[in-house]
């Protein structure tokens, strides 16, 4: 059930326009001099501004706060980018939308 409410926020036309304009912000400030793609340090930073709470189905008056990146996991992210993102397959739109739904 919790997977299927998770989806359908995902699939909301405004949701998709909201991560569009996030995207956009961050390419403005991504380093690599390449339009339409980020950075390490512009997922970075997208990773650590994502906060907030999940409301479990079950529970609802008990929101569940979702967890913080760690600093390993951002060492990890940094560590592992051009992995990744080879300069053949960059941070794109399609890629960051499917990495901000993780």
């Amino acid at each position: 059930p919790v997977r299927g409410k998770i989806r359908a926020v995902f699939s909301q036309s405004c949701f998709e326009d909201q991560l569009q304009a996030v995207f956009r912000e961050l390419s403005k400030s991504s380093r690599d001099g390449v339009d339409g793609t980020l950075d390490v340090e512009a997922l970075c930073n997208f990773s650590q501004a994502v906060r907030g709470h999940l409301r479990v189905h079950l529970r609802p008056q008990e929101p569940v706060p979702l967890e913080g990146v760690s600093e390993e996991e951002l060492q990890w992210m940094r560590n592992h980018f051009t992995r990744l993102f080879p300069t053949d397959e960059p941070l794109d739109w399609e890629a960051f939308r499917d990495w901000a739904k993780l």
